[in-house]
């Protein structure tokens, strides 16, 4: 399988914004400028999440980013174009809501790991199969 095309997301920043604004308490600590935000060009792999994030221990995420001229940013959160655009708005939210949730406390490239089942503030309100409903 081809490798994707990645290309810039003003979407998923602007959603990512709007997230932090209205989920203060709980996005207030992601620094958005930090953020790589992407729409991925191909085909995804059954394996692959829709959205996703990932940190710059990433090495194909330093490569990308260098290529990018993004060398100031630590994660890269990216969602598959062709799915992302079959997505209700809400769903779009809480998965952008799931990625930004898991970006560390300490803004330093990493991610929390998550629960037993998930991160406690989406199992709370959304069950822990929200992602695989539609």
């Amino acid at each position: 399988m081809a490798e994707p095309t990645f290309i810039e997301s003003y979407e998923l920043a602007k959603l990512a914004s709007d997230l932090q604004d209205r989920y203060r308490y709980e996005l207030g600590h992601v620094d958005l400028d930090m953020i790589y935000f992407a729409e991925k060009i191909g085909e995804k792999s059954k394996s692959a999440k829709i959205v996703d994030v990932s940190g710059i221990t990433s090495a194909w995420l330093k490569q990308l980013l260098s290529t990018a001229g993004k060398n100031n940013k630590l994660y890269c959160l990216a969602a598959w174009s062709q799915e992302w655009g079959q997505l209700s708005p809400a769903n779009k939210q809480w998965f952008v809501f799931n990625c930004l949730y898991s970006i560390s406390l300490e803004n330093d490239g990493k991610l929390r790991k998550p629960d037993v089942q998930g991160y406690g503030p989406i199992v709370e309100f959304l069950g822990p199969y929200w992602a695989s409903r539609k």
